[in-house]
């Protein structure tokens, strides 16, 4: 999506399909509506290509967006003379989850997990990846983590970023580099080891290496 809208951007005509595809994303992680960020950063490109009087998308579901969509389809299949195709809504995975980790992380890269209350860890933004833990190791965890007590807000965040969600109990903070406390650092330290034992050595990695970043120093 991104590379489509740049290129559009940049005077190039690239297959038109996949800004489309955007405008019915509804993913969240943690609350954020990524899929639709996604979509804002595209229609700024189609908006310039096709002109600045044709309306963008609105509303908050993709049956709200739709007679929006299919405007816009007829004016990019006329002009790009591409075969464009009404975009199927896309929606979270499964039931909400219990709680989740963000890393947002220029040195190390990014890392997304979320859980549910019965120990199943779905990895990636989307969630496509998921294992379930055992249930003693998913308890300790689970009375570890209720038992952690964070202020919403961890150093000042100017770039890199963890952000962890949960409940009960009802918890939402954001950290910045070299703030989280030592309670914090262990129990994110655990939940990597879990990981690991559970053959997720990429996401244990990764969960290691935000440890080591935003960890006290």
């Amino acid at each position: 999506r991104k590379l489509a809208a740049l290129l559009l951007q940049s005077g190039q005509l690239p297959p038109l399909q996949p800004l489309f595809d955007a405008f019915a994303d509804d993913r969240t992680f943690l609350g954020d509506p990524w899929g639709q960020r996604t979509a804002r950063d595209g229609s700024l490109a189609l908006r310039a290509w096709l002109g600045s009087e044709l309306s963008m998308p609105a509303g908050e579901t993709f049956a709200e967006r739709r007679l929006g969509i299919e405007a816009l389809l007829a004016a990019a299949r006329t002009k790009s003379g591409q075969e464009l195709r009404l975009p199927e809504p896309t929606a979270d995975r499964g039931a909400a989850p219990a709680g989740g980790i963000e890393v947002l992380s220029c040195r190390n890269g990014d890392l997304f997990v979320t859980w549910t209350a019965g120990g199943e860890l779905r990895l990636g933004g989307d969630g496509a990846r998921t294992v379930r833990l055992p249930g003693p190791v998913w308890e300790g965890l689970s009375r570890d983590r209720a038992a952690l007590e964070l202020p919403a807000n961890l150093g000042t965040v100017v770039c890199d970023s963890l952000r962890l969600r949960w409940a009960p109990p009802e918890l939402h903070a954001r950290v910045a580099p070299g703030s989280l406390p030592p309670a914090g650092t262990k129990w994110l330290s655990d939940l990597a080891k879990a990981l690991q034992d559970a053959d997720q050595p990429d996401a244990a990695g990764a969960l290691r290496a935000a440890v080591e970043q935003f960890g006290p120093r």
